[in-house]
């Protein structure tokens, strides 16, 4: 199954299977506005320099052109609550883009 978005005025078609991640409400992050050509190495590396410790990183990548369309779901250890992951990281900044940080919450299928 395909999806269709129309994201800053560039076409993605983006598999429903290569984006679909198990969500545990208490401890992922949802980021908005990540770098287009930040890699999953370089935010686990910004998370972790706040002190929160990852347990995985997942960019939400285009499948034609591999580029992230800004957003992406951080998988923190349980060590930390999220409230307090997204106080810590939410308006930071990753190569001067401002970063909006929430809790990720599931996916709920349409009926």
């Amino acid at each position: 199954m395909y999806f269709l978005f129309d994201f800053h005025a560039l076409l993605l078609v983006i598999r429903r299977d290569s984006y679909s991640i198990k969500v545990n409400r208490m401890s992922t992050l949802f980021m908005v506005n990540v770098p287009h050509n930040c890699t999953d190495d370089e935010l686990s590396k910004w998370v972790e320099s706040s002190g929160i410790a990852v347990k995985q990183v997942r960019l939400i990548r285009d499948l034609v052109a591999s580029v992230s369309p800004s957003f992406a779901y951080v998988e923190i250890q349980d060590s930390i609550p999220v409230a307090d992951a997204v106080q810590k990281l939410n308006g930071h900044n990753i190569r001067e883009r401002m970063i909006t940080v929430s809790e990720a919450r599931n996916r709920v299928t349409a009926a």
